[in-house]
């Protein structure tokens, strides 16, 4: 059975209030406990102390928490999409028989380092002396 300790401790599982909603919003675009106190309507004097008083409790903790990881993997999400989209321009690029065999061979390199292809251990870099044939086979045999 829940104490008085546990509610004054903030242990107790308790819904987000509406400040405290606004709060974690504002906190985790800026984490500024002080700022985003003042922007979720707080009194200035426990915005003033708001790492005590609001970030103290469990249920803000949690939810800040919660909105971290959300931010993460909404920042993943994102960055794995660019990274789809690059590599793509990249290999239609390489492909691009109207592109100077230069920046094919070039688009090809970026293209085979991005996808984490592995090269030899030759001295200096084994794809550089490519020529647009060699190229082309390459390509084909992806």
């Amino acid at each position: 059975m829940p104490t008085a300790t546990d509610f004054h401790n903030g242990t107790i599982d308790r819904p987000l209030t509406e400040k405290q909603s606004l709060f974690v919003e504002h906190y985790l675009q800026s984490a500024n406990a002080r700022e985003s106190a003042e922007r979720a309507g707080y009194a200035p004097s426990v915005a003033k102390n708001a790492y005590r008083e609001i970030l103290g409790s469990t249920a803000v903790q949690r939810a800040v928490a919660e909105g971290i990881v959300s931010l993460q993997q909404a920042s993943h999400k994102r960055l794995s999409i660019g990274v789809s989209k690059m590599l793509d321009t990249l290999e239609e690029i390489a492909q691009d028989a109207t592109i100077a065999a230069g920046v094919r061979v070039q688009a090809a390199n970026s293209w085979l380092d991005r996808a984490s292809f592995q090269r030899g251990s030759d001295e200096g870099n084994a794809f550089d002396d490519l020529k647009a044939q060699e190229l082309d086979d390459i390509l084909a045999s992806i």
